[in-house]
């Protein structure tokens, strides 16, 4: 295009000198003019073009140019490599997602405690020297470039945990390492030789003998950082050891930030307007072992009133939870349970509890709404028994267990294939504390604000009642 253009410019201004040196030009001097401004108008729109078809080729080739990025997780690669499994995806009703499964037992580690306080240092047989790279740099990771950041980092550790982060890293079938010291130094040897995002943050360590799921012994497994600095645990006590590449000062943020969030659990369990109620379960016809809740009535008070009062069954009729099944098992994910054939004490479906959509499926045993879209809850729930991210926002939490986390992974095992018959029913049901009617509480939403709000990612009114 470049010297067609410049060819006919070329040309056209050749043709104006032509114009301008011809004797005995009959046209006036005004309509010369014209010609003339024209053709001038028509060169300067030609070179703009040109100047603008060159600008796009050059970003163009910019935006296709391959950008460094970690390795995308394929849904069903491993346990590891799937964040986010799904399964029933389209389904309307119901929690219709399920992370991958845990894992085996518990491998201790002799450890020696930080001074931050929230993680371990572990010191397996190649000992935590070997760990940090054969000792500690001088200086902080801010004197360095980013490899030498990376080294800086130390292994904080954690028994009994399985992290989570953004992506795969490192492939755990493809890093096998003697125990979690070395995986950990694997992880730095990563994360030097990747600065930025792409590099490794988080390891994940198959400490059991018996191996872990699929995966097997000595896999170690590295991961992207997530958006936050906070590690997020996928469980606990299966078997895996895992740790993040932080600073002492990052490690005594997260201890911060993890002793806080302890403090909120645990003053929101602990309230003496709780009601505390209890699940009798039956497992394939043997003797009944119970399962107790406490009911976040202050932050959920639609959801905790219809369970509460579904386990009394003061209302009569089917609106009770004795006699009724377990009728949806998700290994390592939900034991989904509900009455069929009612909508919930107030006849008809209620509405989310804006308190309960904003707290997050992070840990085992919470009591999870089930519905089937926006404000349409009723008699059904899940108990969850892994963390659950990716239905944040979706399912109010009303509650959590607080005794018989044995009988809940019980009901969890009958979704094993060789336990395909067995079943779980509720023999009896009931309240043991705080367990008054609360008339106030009804099932729809008295006061929305004006304005919109987003609530997890979730567009919504909020109730200011």
């Amino acid at each position: 295009c470049l010297p067609r253009l410049t060819a006919n410019n070329a040309m056209e201004g050749a043709s104006l000198r032509l114009e301008e040196g011809t004797p005995g030009d009959e046209e006036s001097k005004a309509s010369k003019k014209q010609r003339k401004d024209e053709q001038r108008r028509r060169t300067r729109a030609r070179q703009a073009f040109l100047l603008i078809f060159l600008v796009a080729i050059l970003v163009v080739s910019k935006l296709a140019a391959p950008a460094p990025a970690s390795k995308q997780v394929p849904g069903d690669a491993s346990r590891h490599g799937a964040l986010q499994h799904e399964e029933g995806r389209g389904a309307p009703a119901w929690h219709s997602q399920r992370p991958s499964n845990w894992t085996s037992s518990s491998g201790g580690r002799p450890k020696v405690t930080d001074a931050a306080g929230a993680f371990s240092r572990w010191v397996d047989a190649g000992s935590f020297a070997a760990a940090s790279g054969g000792g500690e740099r001088e200086g902080s990771a801010a004197a360095h470039g980013p490899a030498e950041a990376a080294l800086d980092a130390k292994c904080y550790g954690e028994d009994g945990a399985e992290y989570d982060g953004a992506g795969v890293a490192m492939w755990g079938k493809d890093n096998i390492q003697p125990d979690s010291a070395a995986c950990c130094a694997s992880c730095r040897t990563h994360s030097a030789a990747h600065p930025g995002r792409s590099g490794c943050a988080v390891w994940v360590f198959c400490a059991s003998a018996a191996g872990c799921g699929g995966p097997k012994r000595g896999e170690c497994w590295g991961k992207t950082r997530s958006q936050s600095l906070l590690p997020v645990v996928r469980s606990r006590g299966q078997g895996w050891v895992s740790g993040a590449l932080l600073s002492d000062a990052e490690a005594a943020e997260v201890a911060a930030a993890r002793a806080a969030g302890e403090a909120e659990r645990a003053a929101r369990r602990t309230r003496p307007t709780n009601p505390r109620v209890f699940l009798d379960v039956s497992i394939s016809g043997g003797a009944a072992s119970r399962m107790e809740f406490v009911l976040y009535a202050t932050e959920a008070p639609r959801a905790a009133e219809n369970f509460r009062a579904m386990c009394t069954g003061e209302k009569g009729g089917k609106l009770t939870f004795s006699g009724m099944r377990f009728y949806r098992i998700i290994d390592q994910f939900i034991d989904q349970a509900g009455v069929n054939g009612v909508g919930s004490i107030w006849g008809s479906s209620f509405d989310d509890d804006p308190g309960g959509l904003a707290l997050r499926h992070d840990r085992a045993g919470l009591l999870s709404a089930a519905n089937s879209g926006p404000d349409s809850n009723s008699g059904h729930f899940s108990v969850v028994v892994s963390p659950a991210p990716h239905l944040d926002g979706s399912y109010t939490i009303f509650g959590e267990v607080v005794a018989g986390h044995d009988t809940m992974m019980a009901i969890n095992k009958l979704s094993a294939k060789e336990s395909a018959t067995g079943t779980a029913v509720v023999a009896a049901a009931g309240c043991l504390a705080a367990c008054e009617p609360r008339p106030s509480v009804g099932p729809r939403c008295a006061r929305r604000t004006a304005e919109e709000s987003v609530v997890q990612g979730r567009k919504m009114h909020k109730c200011a009642e």
